[in-house]
Parts: structure tokens; sequence; C-alpha cells
């Protein structure tokens, strides 16, 4: 089940909660669909406005460019037997994303990573100019990061318009969720309305939260119904096909 099942769901409002590639799908959601966001919590990548608009954040996000021509990325992370996956990743189940993926995955790994789908040019023109989000946000960012700097993220308050928290994370690195999955849990915990409320409106008993977690280890856009936050996005999806 992914994201475009919410409309069959019948429920009226969620709260979403992402990192990074699914972070950028989170506030995505929230600006087109305004009225159907409860609560926002993004890990790790800031507002699309703010995103890209530092030379330090461009040089960081320069594998998005690479992505932008079609059959490059494919081609140089799988050489020598994925190597420069693995040390471009940094991921601590590298094997299991690999089996998981594989080349034909790499198209679908997330919202910035599919090759070809906007020209290079896309990352010449100024940033969109967006509608604020109305949702209630945190945003989280870890000192750990290589690959997202702090001021993308605390800049995105200039584009929430609903209440805006921010919390910075020491020495958790880019897969907080996995470096420390006990903080990031007890920030859900505290951020997300307990049993679904009080909240601005009123909402349905049944509420849902999407697990944006663009990772090859837990598969793109896999949400968890619930209520409360027991273990947000930390569980594996089982043993890799052999």
């Amino acid at each position: 089940m992914s994201w475009r099942s919410w409309p069959t769901l019948n429920i009226a409002r969620a709260h979403l909660a992402g990192q990074d590639g699914g972070a950028a799908l989170a506030w995505q959601l929230a600006l087109i669909a305004p009225g159907s966001v409860d609560h926002l919590v993004v890990l790790s990548a800031g507002h699309p406005v703010t995103f890209r608009r530092t030379l330090q954040q461009r040089e960081k996000s320069w594998y998005m460019l690479l992505f932008l021509f079609p059959g490059i990325a494919e081609r140089w992370l799988t050489e020598d037997n994925w190597a420069n996956f693995r040390t471009w990743a940094r991921h601590p189940d590298a094997d299991e994303v690999i089996c998981r993926t594989g080349v034909s995955g790499l198209a679908h790994t997330g919202p910035q990573l599919v090759p070809g789908q906007r020209p290079p040019e896309s990352w010449v023109p100024p940033p969109p100019q967006l509608p604020p989000v109305q949702a209630a946000t945190m945003g989280v960012w870890s000192t750990s990061d290589p690959a997202r700097t702090e001021i993308q993220m605390t800049d995105s308050a200039q584009n929430v318009a609903g209440p805006w928290r921010y919390e910075r994370l020491d020495g958790p690195g880019h897969r907080m969720q996995l470096d420390a999955p006990d903080q990031v849990n007890a920030l859900l915990l505290d951020f997300l309305p307990p049993d679904g409320g009080p909240t601005a409106s009123p909402l349905p008993d049944e509420y849902l939260l999407f697990e944006l977690l663009c990772d090859g280890r837990y598969g793109l856009n896999q949400p968890a119904s619930a209520s409360r936050v027991a273990a947000a996005g930390v569980e594996g999806v089982g043993a890799c096909p052999q």
C-alpha cells in the first residue's frame, strides 16, 4: 500500500512523517492537500523552497544532479560489485539494499533519484514559489548528516504558516531513524497528538501515519496505520529473497 491509496481509506486527515526523500513527498502532500494533513514531521530534508538555496547544500546534493542523466547513475553505482554505491550510500545494510533494489529498482528509490525524471536544466531556475504549509510541522535535523545542511531545515520555518517546531539531534547521521530510533520515536510521540487529539479541527477516530522513509531497506512509501507511533520506521521488512 502506498500514499496513493489514501483516497480509498476514507480517512479525512492524516499525520505524515517522512525522512529525506520521504520528507520531500510529505512536504508535497502537505502543499497539494492542506486540508488532509493534520501534523507533519520531516526528518533531514527541508521545505522545497529552502532545500537548495545555498551553495553548500547544492554541493552536498551533487548526486541528485547525477541522477538526472539517464543510465549514468546506474552504471556508476553498480560498477565493481556496487563499490561506489557502498561508499556513497554509507548504508548499514548495504547488501540487503542491493539485494532488494537491484539495478532495475534504482529508478524507484526516491523522488529525487529517478533517472531522467527532470532535465539537468531543472537545477538552474530559482526555487519555486509555493504557498506556506498549513499543518503543524516539526523539522528534525541531525548533526552528523553528510548530505543535508542545517539551514535548509531551519529556514523551512519561513514557509510554514502553522505551528513550527525544530529539533536538532546531536550525533546521529543521515539515517537518524536507524542511528537513534529511541530519540526519533520520542520526538514523534511528543509531537503527535495522543489518541488523535486535541487538534485544530475535529478528526475521525482513525488516523494514518504515513512512514515515507525513502530507504532501500524499507522500500518507498510503506504506510503504517496507527493513532500513536510505537516504533515508527525502524522495523525491517523480512529477509531478503535468495
